[in-house]
């Protein structure tokens, strides 16, 4: 195929990331040297673009296995001009945007990208969004259905690498789970202050990270990092987010996040899970966090038993709000009451530890102070 320079070629997964690769130049895609999911050294040599009548024998020559492919050799010689590039129009003429791990898969499916609704940058159509579509067409009256077939699929991309780090964690960690039912009536009053006297949006799950940064000094082993047997207490909070996506969820990372206003988490926060959608966050934006929040109120959840992403010693599950009665001494109020649910590391923190963060972050909730705005 011939490809532009800026053009998506392929998608890379790592542990951590899954981002799409463009295309350094002009040219014609004369050779794929790796094929699909397989796994390759940083640096190797995956594929060649060059010119139409470009002599690539040497480049072919040091192209190996995956398991064993060469370092990436120094671009071909001064790429051409490539004539323009097949590509799949709309009725209009317009050129559909997919990614190339979305075409091949229209390709093995049968489905024209043309009918595919893209929910990419820019419309662009991606594999979730060819793995998702579903045919207009209805069948006609009478018309038997086809029998429908079960297929075992392996897990892939993304996925497959939470599934791998999440078994992991499983298995080396004894996890233990704590919950504590919180009055946010105070983060309430505040987040509704915070709208009309400073027209600011924030949300819940950033005032709950600035108060859990913040009550995590006191508490250095779960705000600690745990491998190869020994316990790293950090100084600083680095707070993992964690944002859903269509086929799994990534954790950005709020750096310093003990020193941040609730107003400015939530703009690294928004800026970051717009990153995350689109597979555009960068290694260190995903790396180095100390502690992790994962947030299910939204989904209706009251509380759950989250998994700990290691070396991570910890993670705080969020469970929605609701209006509950309780007592105030002899009169029963209206509060707006949450579930918090701790996961920790049994190997570096005790019950009572745990316990005793809860209840100093439950202290923070209920005197939060403008001071965090």
């Amino acid at each position: 195929d011939s490809v532009k320079k800026g053009e998506p070629l392929m998608e890379v997964s790592t542990d951590k990331i899954v981002n799409d690769v463009e295309s350094p130049g002009e040219g014609i895609l004369r050779k794929i040297v790796v094929p699909e999911n397989s796994k390759v050294p940083v640096s190797a040599l995956v594929a060649i673009l060059a010119a139409p009548d470009e002599d690539i024998s040497q480049l072919l020559s040091g192209a190996g296995t995956p398991e064993q492919a060469a370092p990436a050799a120094a671009p071909a010689a001064a790429l051409k001009t490539a004539p323009a590039a097949a590509s799949a129009d709309s009725g209009a003429g317009e050129k559909v945007k997919a990614s190339p791990v979305a075409k091949k898969l229209s390709e093995e499916k049968g489905i024209p990208l043309e009918k595919i609704r893209g929910t990419g940058p820019k419309g662009r159509i991606t594999k979730e969004d060819v793995e998702n579509y579903v045919p207009e067409a209805s069948p006609a009256p009478g018309e038997a259905l086809p029998e429908a077939v079960t297929e075992g699929k392996p897990l892939e991309g993304l996925r497959a690498i939470i599934a791998e780090r999440l078994q992991e964690s499983w298995q080396q960690a004894p996890h233990v789970t704590i919950g504590r039912e919180v009055d946010m009536s105070a983060l309430k009053a505040l987040k509704e202050q915070v709208a009309d006297q400073l027209d600011q949006r924030i949300s819940y799950t950033d005032m709950l990270a600035v108060l859990t940064a913040r009550t995590l000094l006191k508490h250095p082993n779960l705000n600690g990092q745990f491998a190869d047997g020994l316990l790293y207490r950090q100084p600083a909070v680095h707070l993992g987010i964690a944002v859903a996506l269509p086929d799994g969820l990534m954790v950005p990372v709020v750096k310093n996040a003990h020193h941040k206003t609730m107003t400015a988490v939530h703009e690294e926060m928004a800026d970051l899970s717009q990153k995350a959608r689109f597979n555009r966050l960068s290694g260190d934006e995903l790396s180095g966090a100390t502690f992790t929040i994962t947030n299910l109120g939204m989904e209706g959840v009251d509380m759950f038993t989250p998994i700990i992403n290691p070396p991570e010693c910890a993670i705080l599950g969020v469970g929605r709000m609701v209006d509950k009665p309780v007592y105030e001494g002899e009169h029963l109020v209206r509060r707006p009451l949450m579930w918090l649910s701790l996961s920790f590391d049994h190997r570096v923190v005790d019950g009572q530890a745990a316990a005793r963060f809860m209840a100093d972050l439950d202290r923070s909730i209920r005197q939060p102070g403008m001071v965090l705005v």
